[in-house]
């Protein structure tokens, strides 16, 4: 599931299977590399720091766990 603010993106999702991306040299949810690639095709930006992966992710100062997205 992808939900968006504003001109952020963030997900939702149990833990899954990580896949490296290189550019970045980290392990995401597949889902997550996959975007990351699929922008990278497209020309769209991205940075490093915007790339959170956890049970707990801050969006815009709120804190949002799994269980509440």
């Amino acid at each position: 599931m992808v939900l968006s603010y504003v001109d952020d993106n963030f997900g939702a999702k149990e833990e899954g299977e990580l896949e490296f991306y290189e550019p970045y040299g980290y392990y995401y949810l597949a889902s997550q590399t996959r975007l990351l690639c699929l922008w990278d095709e497209l020309g769209t930006p991205h940075k490093l720091k915007k790339q959170v992966y956890g049970p707990i992710i801050l969006i815009i100062g709120f804190s949002l766990s799994r269980s509440f997205v």
